[in-house]
């Protein structure tokens, strides 16, 4: 599944090859660190669950 790598440097709409867990839960959610739309710094973000 995605890593860290992957969502912070894979170009948009590239090609990737991924196996789809069962279950949602199963899914990575890493810690990103990227520029923030808002106040134009780097911040790093998190994934929070439903």
């Amino acid at each position: 599944m995605p890593n860290k790598e992957f969502l912070e440097n894979y170009s948009l709409y590239r090609k990737y090859r991924v196996t789809v867990p069962h279950h949602l839960n199963d899914f990575l959610s890493p810690a990103i660190n990227m520029e923030c739309s808002k106040c134009n710094s780097a911040q790093t973000f998190n994934m929070k669950g439903g």
